[in-house]
């Protein structure tokens, strides 16, 4: 999972955290960058838990295709809120006076114009989040200013130039806010100590594309099903290969401290069941011979 200055950061797809590939740290920007999935017209959002212990008050700030996001509500993660994997902060659309919309990945519109040729894609396909630390913050109630959310555009890109984009990032339907317009004023922020700490970048493609420049794996392929014996033999491979090689170190030694255990028992055993029989077997007598009578006369023809 990406980290920056102690923050961990992912994007969530419709309630399913969406898993991180390639994941990359330039130290000279305090830059991490990795690559997920995504799916058109699926909504999104950014998921976010301090590390232990907490050391920083956070504010945030929002690029979608090299774009910056004015009217992202949550950006701020004070460091006494509580914020765990339990409870996690979540930034997940756009709020003006009175609407609010969520993330939602797009389609990029395609073009033979050569006018769009030397347009520049450099950050199209990527959630940006900026990280920022801050010592103390100052609120102050301001006349609000009616900025009322508005698209962020068609992204055209030549058919020349897209090298494997097709995808954005966008805007959902707009809907009405629970209890109408927040009021005449709004609060202005003003930072003491404020620091930048760095950038968490999500690559976003299709799937297909992630598999086929290898960036994502290939899922593997099921085995046939197969019955019997061979079954068995099958699944206690399966089970062998997936288990812990520490763990089956462990089973082997107490399997063999067993074994050992009894057959010094299946010895003892024996040695006490020889020991029995020989101490109850009986000797064969000879029958006693009778001495000769004085005088007796014995037939020896």
């Amino acid at each position: 999972m990406p980290q920056i200055g102690g923050l961990e950061v992912w994007v969530e797809m419709e309630g399913a955290r969406l898993e991180e590939f390639g994941i990359e740290r330039d130290d000279t920007s305090n830059t991490v960058t990795c690559w997920i999935p995504c799916q058109e017209g699926k909504a999104f959002r950014l998921g976010m838990v301090p590390q232990l212990p907490r050391v920083h008050n956070y504010t945030l700030s929002l690029d979608f295709d090299g774009t910056r996001l004015d009217g992202v509500p949550h950006r701020l993660i004070p460091k006494d809120v509580e914020c765990s994997f339990l409870k996690p902060h979540y930034i997940e659309g756009l709020r003006d006076t009175s609407n609010a919309c969520s993330f939602q990945f797009g389609q990029v519109k395609l073009t033979d114009d050569d006018a769009f040729l030397d347009h520049e894609n450099l950050n199209l396909g990527e959630v940006k989040l900026k990280v920022f630390s801050y010592d103390s913050m100052v609120r102050r109630a301001v006349p609000r200013k009616s900025k009322p959310i508005t698209s962020l555009g068609e992204r055209v890109v030549h058919e020349r130039t897209k090298k494997g984009l097709s995808s954005s990032a966008s805007l959902g339907a707009v809907t009405l806010v629970s209890g109408g317009d927040r009021g005449p004023a709004y609060l202005t922020k003003k930072y003491a100590g404020l620091k930048r700490l760095g950038n968490v970048v999500f690559k976003y493609r299709s799937r297909d594309i992630l598999l086929a420049k290898g960036i994502m794996p290939s899922a593997p392929q099921a085995a046939p099903r197969q019955g019997g014996a061979d079954r068995i033999k099958q699944e206690e491979s399966v089970v062998l290969e997936d288990s812990d090689s520490d763990d089956v170190d462990a089973e082997l030694s107490q399997l063999k401290t067993r074994m050992d255990f009894l057959q010094s028992k299946k010895r003892k055993k024996s040695s006490r069941n020889s020991s029995l029989t020989q101490s109850t077997k009986k000797v064969k007598m000879e029958p006693k011979a009778e001495p000769f009578a004085p005088g007796e006369v014995i037939d020896l023809t």
